[in-house]
C-alpha cells in the first residue's frame, strides 16, 4: 500500500538469519489488506522456507491517523497463530494484552516456558537454553 517491496524485507531475513543473528519477524495484521488467510499462509511458507525455528508476532492493528479499518479481530489472530504454528516452532500475538498467545511454549510438549503480559516477562522456566520438561532446545538467547 505504501509502496515497500517485500522482496527486500524477506531479503534481510535471510541474511539476518545466515549471519546468526537472533532474528524474530512482525507481521502487522491489518483489516482488510493484511489479514486475509492467503497472506498469513504465504507469509509463514516464506518464514518457514528461511528458518521454522524464527518466531513469528502477528500483531493487531488499531485505527490511527489516516487508515481507518476497524480493529484486527481476536479471531484473525488466533487463527493466523493456528496457522503458523503447523509449520513454525513459535508463533504469538501481538497488541492483545493478557491473551495466552503471549506467551511461550515447547514446541514439542506444549509446556509453558514465558508467561508474558506485554512486553513484561512474569515467568521463565526456560533452562539452559532448553524445556525443563522434555528437554527441547529452545529458539533465543538465553544468557
Amino acid at each position: 500500500m505504501i509502496g515497500g517491496k517485500a522482496e527486500y524485507v524477506w531479503r534481510v531475513i535471510k541474511e539476518a538469519v545466515r549471519l546468526g543473528l537472533h532474528v524474530e519477524v512482525v507481521c502487522l495484521l491489518v483489516t482488510g489488506v493484511s489479514d486475509s488467510e492467503e497472506v498469513i499462509k504465504e507469509n509463514v511458507e516464506k518464514l518457514a522456507e528461511i528458518n521454522p525455528k524464527v518466531p513469528i508476532h502477528f500483531t493487531r492493528y488499531f485505527p490511527a491517523w489516516m487508515f481507518t479499518a476497524p480493529p484486527t479481530d481476536v479471531e484473525k489472530l488466533e487463527r493466523a497463530v493456528e496457522i503458523a504454528r503447523r509449520d513454525l516452532s513459535y508463533a504469538y500475538v501481538g497488541n492483545l494484552l493478557g491473551h495466552r498467545y503471549e506467551n511461550t511454549y515447547c514446541p514439542d510438549c506444549g509446556g509453558l516456558l514465558i508467561r508474558r503480559y506485554h512486553v513484561r516477562v512474569f515467568e521463565n522456566r526456560v533452562a539452559d537454553g532448553c524445556c525443563p520438561k522434555c528437554g527441547r532446545e529452545i529458539y533465543g538467547v538465553w544468557r
